[in-house]
Parts: C-alpha cells; sequence; structure tokens
C-alpha cells in the first residue's frame, strides 16, 4: 500500500490528528523500523495530538521542548525536533475546525519567531483545516503569516474532497518535490515532501533584516505587541542565568529586528554604501505587520 510505503521510505512521516493517550502513543509505531521521536497529546480531550516517528536513532535528532509547549487542545497542536547534523527543524501541526482561529493564528506567529531566532531551516507540516484552494480571508492571513518568515506552500491540490486542508511549508533552498497520495487509511489524502539531505551541507538562513532601521509610534506600537506576546519559554528552560540572559537578549534583538529594521538584499547593501536613497519606512513588510496586528487586536 501507498501509503505504507510513504512511512517507512521517509526518515520523518508526522502524522496528525487522531493520536493516541501518551501512555499508548509512547509504544506505538508505524512498523518496526520507526520510533516515536516526539509528541503531543491532547490533555483535555481524547482522539487528538500529533507525532513525529523516525528512522533515526536518538543522537541524531532532539526533541523541542519549546514548540511543544506552545500547544492548546484543539486551538493549535504542535511538536518538532531538530535534525542536528543538518540545522533543520521539522514541525508537525493540527488545528481543530472547531478551534480558535485567533488563538492558532497567535501560536502560529510564536512558533515561527521561534525557528526564526534559531537560524535553521524547516518545514512545518499538518492539517491546517484552512482551505488553501480559496481566496478567503483566513486562508490569505494564513499565507501572509508564512511569507514574511521565508515560508512557503509546496501542496497546491486538494487532500480530502475538493479542499486543500492540508499541507507542507517549508524555507529549504535546496530541491523539493510534494506530492498528494490516496493511501487509503485516512478521509484525508496523504503527502510525501521529499528532498535530498546533505551531511556535507548545513542549511543555515541568513538574516534577512539589515541596518535599515525606523523608529516612531507605529514602529514602537509592533515592537510592544510583539514583547506581550512572548511567552519567555526558552528563557525559563535554560540551565543558569548567563543562559537565560542571553536567551533573553537574543528574543529582544529579534523583537527589535522585526519591528524597526526592514528588508534589503546583499545585492543593494554595497550600493546603499556609495549612496543614501530614500527609505520608504512603510513598506509591505510592516504593511502586514499591521494586517495582523489590527486583526488580532
Amino acid at each position: 500500500m501507498l501509503g505504507v510505503y510513504q512511512y517507512y521510505t521517509h526518515k520523518f512521516p508526522p502524522l496528525t490528528s487522531s493520536a493516541q493517550l501518551k501512555e499508548e502513543i509512547c509504544e506505538y509505531s508505524i512498523g518496526k523500523h520507526l520510533t516515536l521521536a516526539t509528541s503531543y497529546c491532547r490533555t483535555t480531550r481524547l482522539h487528538g495530538g500529533v507525532a513525529i516517528f523516525t528512522k533515526y536513532d536518538s543522537s541524531k535528532f532532539k526533541e523541542i521542548q519549546v514548540i511543544n509547549s506552545l500547544s492548546i487542545d484543539m486551538d493549535c497542536e504542535v511538536a518538532g525536533v531538530e535534525l542536528i547534523h543538518h540545522n533543520l527543524i521539522l514541525v508537525t501541526i493540527y488545528r481543530s475546525p472547531k478551534g480558535d482561529m485567533k488563538a492558532f493564528f497567535e501560536i502560529l506567529e510564536k512558533l515561527l519567531s521561534y525557528i526564526y531566532r534559531l537560524n535553521k531551516q524547516s518545514i512545518i507540516c499538518g492539517d491546517f483545516n484552512v482551505n488553501f484552494l480559496s481566496c478567503d480571508k483566513n486562508q490569505e492571513y494564513l499565507i501572509n503569516l508564512f511569507c514574511p518568515f521565508g515560508m512557503k506552500k509546496t501542496i497546491l491540490e486538494p487532500t480530502r474532497g475538493s479542499k486543500c486542508l492540508d499541507n507542507v511549508f517549508t524555507s529549504l533552498n535546496t530541491e523539493y518535490t510534494a506530492i498528494v497520495v490516496n493511501n487509503h487509511v485516512s478521509d484525508h489524502f496523504g503527502q510525501i515532501f521529499t528532498f535530498t539531505v546533505d551531511d556535507r551541507q548545513s542549511y543555515l538562513t541568513e538574516n534577512k533584516f539589515k541596518n535599515l532601521t525606523k523608529i516612531n509610534e507605529d514602529t514602537i506600537r509592533v515592537f510592544k505587541y510583539y514583547l506581550s506576546k512572548e511567552m519567555w519559554n526558552e528563557v525559563f528552560l535554560q540551565n543558569g542565568v548567563d543562559g537565560s540572559f542571553n536567551s533573553f537578549l537574543n528574543t529582544l534583538k529579534y523583537y527589535f529586528d522585526l519591528s524597526f529594521s526592514f528588508n534589503s538584499d546583499r545585492k543593494h547593501s554595497k550600493s546603499l554604501r556609495n549612496k543614501r536613497p530614500k527609505v520608504e519606512w512603510y513598506n509591505p513588510d510592516l504593511k502586514s505587520m499591521k494586517d495582523r496586528l489590527d486583526l488580532l487586536v
């Protein structure tokens, strides 16, 4: 069966929805070659959660508890791991159609912000219960939420009936393929995302923010908003005062850059040193931030 082939041939097949209770899922495996890498199980309801299974031994990946701790039952259930030698983050996500959409967007933005601060490439996949083939407000907002972080969708065809509810978003700058398959074991089609992992290559991202800043009432308001939504989980999970302070400082700097600094490609930065262009502070990035702020407030 194609679905079984998918599970056996991919290092990290993520499963979304209908997870077992935590005691059961720890013993669950898809065939004898896959073991549980990480999971989130609902605490208030049954029959829900997310999990990632792997062929790797435990020395090659690590569970990211900060990501798992963002989960809220029904609204946004997430679990994540890091492929240590490839500087690659893999996250699986599930949003119940009965969950709160505003809460989902808030958690997703925290997730994307956290991953961006790690300066690693990422793959985020799962059942978003948003129709990516429609042009409604939620679909457009979701795509716009991913875009500033360099994440793009890869599934462009239906995954359940005539709707595309599942997707794989990635910031990978290497070649990949994404296809939809009918594995005949679910009311959703499966998705197979394939890319080449080169042991000699680490998929580090370049910081998108350069030294172009604008501080005014609007950007300060955006900065305050981001700080108010930060949970500071990573700070409290550090060992020792120095680790906590460095984590706090990195987080603060990240939100400062996100709020006050604007995109400028490397090829343009050289010309900026030779002449002083007129910089428009209200650019598409800030407009995207403002649109998200207006929706969440």
